[in-house]
């Protein structure tokens, strides 16, 4: 957990996250993955992290061929998403990953009603 001391501690901290989650868009999938858990060994309540990170393993389970891995990948995937969702429900981002981790299951979400 952070222990931040003073304004350019967190400044330097909130730097060094959002450049991890923004250098994880162009980076290859383990690359994405180690740059992502870096942003959340800084600060494990960083949501977008999270939910990129559940993006990230949803898109290994849709590139591997082997059953048991998919299953593990989308164990893996829903559980950051269930993070991202738990520490920000008003993240679209949050949703988007719960989205696609019930797509990877196979699962058809209906649209609440109004």
């Amino acid at each position: 957990m952070l222990n931040i001391n003073n304004e350019k501690e967190a400044r330097n901290c909130h730097f060094s996250m959002s450049s991890s989650v923004e250098k994880s868009y162009e980076a290859e999938d383990d690359e994405k993955i180690r740059l992502l858990q870096e942003a959340l060994e800084l600060d494990p309540n960083y949501a977008l992290a999270w939910a990129y990170l559940s993006r990230t393993w949803g898109g290994l389970a849709f590139a591997t061929d082997s059953s048991q891995e998919y299953d593990k990948l989308v164990a893996e995937a829903q559980k950051a998403a269930e993070e991202a969702l738990r520490l920000d429900p008003t993240l679209a981002a949050s949703h988007n990953a719960m989205g696609w981790v019930a797509h990877r299951k196979g699962e058809n979400l209906e649209a609440p009603r109004s």
